[in-house]
Order: structure tokens, then sequence, then C-alpha cells
């Protein structure tokens, strides 16, 4: 089995609007952004994969493996203005001893696989908008509130990588009079894994207190 994917997918959206004097609550720090702002997201893959059973003796082996290759903003085939990832997958199955009668351990097979798969950063975090850090500096409310603003231009971060998992695993299957047991161990391991974390900064600002009278 072999074949390709392609995916195109972008919003020509305005985003929220609302009034810079009279933001709703929870658009502290926040400002309107068209959605439009943010280029469209393409992305490109091909896999292949393969399933072959092998006779050995009075046993079986079987195998099936696969790879995939996935292009986020890809530029060509193999070039990319984002991140391309390769994910290999194999599972084997040993059957060592098929079913008898005349034994109360039946169905005997081990189990192995091993595979890896990649997740790309989402548009947002590749293209994330400016950071907006506002401190109220005098509030006499409802006729006069000051707020000083920080802006943040660049929110990048050029060390972004995919998410990558690596998954391990072994396993021992077996019928024992006439009950079907499966015991099965993996190893999982993610790294370059991404979120959203704060970043602590100095500001300076005057604050005012308002008088009474």
């Amino acid at each position: 089995m072999a074949g390709g994917e392609g995916r195109s997918s972008g919003n020509n959206g305005e985003g929220k609007l609302y009034d810079l004097t009279r933001p709703p609550t929870g658009a502290v720090s926040t400002r309107p952004r068209a959605f439009k702002d943010i280029p469209p997201s393409h992305e490109l893959s091909l896999y292949a994969e393969d399933k072959v059973t092998v006779p050995l003796g009075g046993t079986r082996l079987l195998a099936q493996a696969g790879l995939r290759y996935t292009n986020l903003l890809p530029a060509g085939l193999f070039s990319t203005d984002g991140y391309t990832s390769l994910e290999p997958r194999i599972n084997v199955s040993w059957d060592l001893l098929r079913k008898r009668k005349s034994y109360n351990l039946t169905d005997l097979s081990v189990r192995f696989g091993y595979g890896k798969t990649s997740k790309t950063p989402g548009m947002i975090f590749l293209y994330p908008d400016k950071a907006y850090e506002d401190e109220l500096s005098f509030n006499y409310y409802p006729d006069l509130i000051v707020i000083t603003t920080k802006v943040i231009e660049d929110t990048s971060n050029p060390a972004l990588k995919p998410t990558t998992n690596t998954k391990l695993e072994a396993g021992l299957d077996f019928t024992l009079f006439g009950k079907q047991v499966m015991i099965t161990g993996f190893m999982e391991k993610i790294i370059d894994g991404f979120s959203w974390e704060s970043s602590y900064l100095i500001m300076d600002f005057r604050k005012w207190e308002a008088l009474e009278g």
C-alpha cells in the first residue's frame, strides 16, 4: 500500500472584533486580530506500507512495516518553509505454537512493535500575535481610566520543532486452559513538546491614586 495526501486550510475571517475602548471581559492584554493575517496551512504527506507472512517450519512470522513522510508548508516535494518529519513503524508477531487439543498451552506468540509519530506545530504557534502587557496607571471609573501598555513585537520561537513520540512495545500472547492471556510492556518517550509559557519582563509605568474629596 502506498499513496499521498495533500491538505490546505485557512481562514479569511476578521476574527474577534470589539471596541478597543470597551474591551470585553477576558480581553485584557490582547487585541483584535484578523484570522486572515495568519497564512494558510499547507501539508503534504507520502506513505508506504507492506505486510508479509513467512512460514518458518511449524511456526509463522507476520510483519507489517511502513513509513510516512510529512512536509508542513512545503516549498517543493522535499523542500520546506516549515518542517518535515519521517515516521517509521513496524509490528512483528511470531506464532510459536498453533492451536493443538493435546496441550493445555496453545496459541503461543510473541509480539514486537516500534513506531514514531510527529505532531507539527499549529499555525498559531508558528505565527503568534504580538504580546500586550497592560498595567493600570489611574482609575477614576467611570470618568477616566489610564492604562500603560508595553508591546512585545516579536513573540516567535525559531527553535520550535515538531513534537516526536517514540514507542517500543513487546508482548506475549497465549491460551492457557482455555483462557486467553495477553501480556504487554511498552516504553514511550516524547521530545520537543510545545505549549504556551509565561515570560517575565521589567516594565516601568506611572501609577497615580485618585484623590478623595
